[in-house]
């Protein structure tokens, strides 16, 4: 016999398209669905949002350069060398849940926001804005649609140095990586994330993340939140770079400029 509870949990969405339109960052068609499941060990169950071009897959797209549309001029996106992505330093593995939940998506397997419906499944819970693509490419008010929903957020962005998303700065960090980037990012009014090598310093603003390998993962991002923007005053947040050892490799490069 089932349940009540079992009952309600079966009538939980596999996800919600919160939006689908041209993207802030260059105008191209995009979508952004949140998934109410999580196995990352690091974050922790949260809510996760997947930035994704709405008509192009996520591996074809990372290939010829079309992801810009997504994750702007991240310096961790590499370069295209005859229709290949070469020392690409982004640890997300695109090929894994980016393309299963493009494919879902392609599949009909999402249904759209209604907040009649899907208010529920966000309150009380913690929300990552953008586990693959740059939650500045949402329009803001559609963020605003889920965020007073949830406890707590985290959030990037490596479009922090660009004019039209300076009021990003109150919802998410400053993807940095060098001490330079970190005084340019406060003096815009933004806390930073910053990415290191096991060999450069941390400075005196900055704190390790407590869900990384160095810091002992003493929390969770679901459990930290420290990562939700705020004001250039707060400490921000350093890691040493993390991912497979071509992907420390490129990402060495970039903090190493």
């Amino acid at each position: 016999m089932r349940t009540h509870s079992m009952r309600r949990r079966s009538t939980r969405p596999l996800g919600v398209i919160l939006y689908q339109g041209p993207s802030r960052v260059d105008g191209k068609p995009i979508v952004m669905i949140a998934t109410f499941s999580s196995l990352n060990s690091k974050t922790g169950n949260m809510i996760q949002t997947w930035i994704l071009l709405a008509e192009i897959p996520p591996i074809e797209a990372v290939n010829t350069g079309d992801d810009a549309s997504i994750c702007g001029d991240c310096p961790l996106r590499g370069f295209i060398d005859i229709n290949t992505n070469r020392d690409r330093g982004c640890y997300v593995k695109f090929s894994n849940a980016p393309r299963a939940v493009y494919d879902a998506f392609k599949r009909k397997r999402y249904e759209y926001w209604d907040k009649e419906k899907h208010a529920r499944y966000f309150e009380g819970r913690t929300l990552r804005l953008g586990a693959y693509g740059d939650p500045v490419a949402v329009p803001i008010p559609i963020w605003k649609r889920v965020l007073p929903l949830v406890v707590g957020h985290t959030g990037y962005s490596h479009q922090w140095k660009r004019a039209k998303f300076q009021r990003w700065s109150k919802y998410v960090m400053a993807s940095t990586h060098s001490l330079a980037e970190n005084e340019l990012a406060r003096h815009l009014g933004w806390r930073s994330f910053r990415t290191r090598t096991a060999d450069q310093p941390i400075a005196s603003d900055e704190v390790m993340c407590p869900a990384s390998n160095e810091a002992g993962k003493r929390l969770t991002c679901e459990t930290c939140l420290a990562c939700g923007g705020g004001q250039p005053q707060q400490r921000s947040i350093v890691i040493i770079g993390h991912g497979s050892p071509a992907v420390l490799a490129s990402v060495n490069k970039v903090t190493r400029n």
